[in-house]
């Protein structure tokens, strides 16, 4: 069989797509215990993660309506069983396995399970039903005490072993789940999925989740439809997949009969035009990869978005890439010469492994074209460590994630000679604290940038970044790495303090870091476009 994955958008239509098998790794983001395998998606393979997830690789807009169906099938003698979960979270999370079919603990989501075996110390239905569940902002939760619709339980059609169809459709204000018919829905909310939980811009991450201890799931087929609500949306230019050199002026226009146009990079906010034309010249795009969208506003306060464009800046210099790569148990989790990884992408990554628990140092560092700089890291930490339900076989981003440098007192890197007269410094950081909430700061000079590893927040191939400003525990910003902007001298310490309030182990981690060259004090704000004799925009 061929695989085939459709993209497609009428005239200004939010992203829609056509899964209609899963042939390989990039189709979904995963994480955990799911896999492709045979053309579908495996969710529950063997693998060394408790749960499983799956999920579509971008954020799909969600607010004005949409239309997913799946084929699935749940093998006789399952475990559990599997949901599909919508979720808005700056990475996808996923959850608890066992009971907690994979999406207990996921804040900010709601949940449609397809439960084929009933806890009853859970507080939970007869085998065989199905429920829409959710506990808004906070960790949603498997019990039938978060469930808003359900079917009555005892309703095993589905578990059968044999492939059914389900079709999930959403309009604001009602929420209806079809199994292998349309006429007539098994579950039916009445309630806006905006109010439920939030938002945002309107988009949300979709996909699956499942116990992993064993395959409580497959999924064959997929396919997702937004519903028009707004007026259409769309960008005209730059084109997706551009290339951008650093310092470029990137002129982004979009049109749609609309009264505001905001332009967005990834959640920052870049520009927004009162007006049309609706365009904007953005000259501080950082090195890496941006996705932009373009958000229209209706005069009735309806909104609209576009399809993204990913484009790509790169340096003006090859960047240095580091890649703590020892792990737990003493596995070397090297990237080879040709494995490109990392928010700005780039090869001839350093694999560096502590010469003493935690402690090391490394001279002559290799930039991205593999030639020999100056530069020397020294690093001093507890030990190193290393996230079970990352599978490094997924992609060079997940090898680069799976092993970390974990610090429970103060730590540091040390980087000296650094070849460059301005950069930045992105530092990853994701460890393994399953259903705690841990907050790091990182500081360089007079900076620091503080960072929520979320509970449940394993890496899936996407990288999120983290601005916050201060530690504020649970509303501290959640991501997987942060980023210094325009350093200057030839020399940084990064020093890294554990700030956690909630788990029994204190501990703040770094599993790589990046110097790449860029401009002095580059930022990134807001900007209303004013109409005069010429179009402003930031500088």
């Amino acid at each position: 069989m061929s695989f085939w994955l459709t993209l497609f958008s009428a005239q200004g239509q939010p992203l829609a797509f056509s899964l209609g098998q899963f042939t390989n790794n990039s189709t979904v983001l995963m994480h955990g215990a799911a896999a492709v395998q045979a053309g579908h998606l495996e969710l529950g393979a063997t693998r060394e993660s408790p749960s499983a997830g799956a999920w579509f690789p971008q954020k799909l807009f969600v607010e004005g309506g949409f239309t997913t169906a799946f084929a699935f099938q749940i093998p006789t003698g399952t475990r559990e069983g599997f949901a599909f979960v919508i979720q808005n979270n700056p990475a996808p999370l996923v959850g608890a396995g066992g009971k907690g079919l994979g999406y207990e603990g996921i804040a900010n989501s709601v949940a449609i399970e397809f439960d084929a075996h009933r806890n009853p110390e859970h507080v939970d239905l007869a085998a065989g039903h199905i429920s829409i569940q959710t506990r808004g902002i906070y960790p949603n939760v498997a019990s039938h005490i978060a469930s808003l619709a359900s079917t009555a339980g005892g309703f095993p059609d589905f578990m059968d072993g044999n492939v059914h169809v389900a079709t999930i459709q959403y309009r604001p204000g009602r929420l209806q789940v079809f199994l292998d018919n349309t006429n007539t829905p098994r579950v039916e909310l009445r309630g806006d999925l905006a109010k439920l939980i939030s938002l945002g811009l309107g988009h949300a991450w979709v996909g699956f989740t499942s116990d992993g201890a064993l395959t409580n799931a497959r999924v064959f087929n997929w396919s997702f439809t937004p519903a028009q609500q707004g007026p259409a949306v769309r960008v005209t230019s730059p084109a997706n997949n551009s290339t951008f050199g650093f310092g470029s002026a990137i002129s982004i226009v979009s049109t749609g009969a609309v009264s505001r146009m905001d332009f967005f990079d990834g959640p920052s906010l870049l520009a927004s035009d009162p007006a049309p034309p609706f365009q904007f010249s953005w000259t501080s795009a950082v090195p890496g990869v941006h996705m932009l969208t373009a958000i229209g506003y209706a005069s009735d306060g309806k909104r609209s978005a576009s399809v993204p464009v990913k484009i790509t800046v790169n340096p003006g210099q090859p960047p240095i890439g580091i890649n703590f790569s020892r792990g737990a148990a003493a596995t070397n989790y090297a990237l080879s010469a040709t494995q490109i990884a990392g928010v700005v992408p780039q090869n001839q990554w350093n694999n560096i492994v502590p010469v003493s628990v935690g402690n090391g140092v490394a001279s002559n560092l290799r930039d991205g074209t593999g030639a020999t700089t100056p530069a020397v890291v020294q690093f001093q930490f507890n030990a190193p460590g290393e996230e079970l339900a990352v599978d490094p076989t997924l992609s060079p981003d997940h090898l680069m994630m799976r092993a970390y440098l974990a610090g429970q007192t103060t730590s540091f890197i040390k980087v000296t000679n650094i070849p460059y007269a301005a950069y930045d410094v992105i530092v990853y950081s994701d460890g393994d604290n399953h259903a705690f909430d841990r907050v790091s700061e990182f500081h360089i000079g007079s900076d620091s940038i503080f960072l929520r590893d979320q509970a449940y927040g394993t890496f899936a191939g996407v990288f999120a970044e983290a601005r916050g400003t201060a530690n504020l525990g649970l509303d501290t910003a959640a991501g997987n790495y942060v980023r210094f902007r325009g350093l200057t001298n030839d020399n940084f310490t990064l020093d890294v303090f554990e700030q956690s309030f909630v788990d029994v182990s204190r501990r703040a981690v770094v599993n790589a870091i990046q110097i790449v060259p860029a401009a002095v004090g580059a930022t990134i704000r807001a900007v209303q476009v004013v109409r005069g004799p010429y179009l402003q925009s930031c500088s």
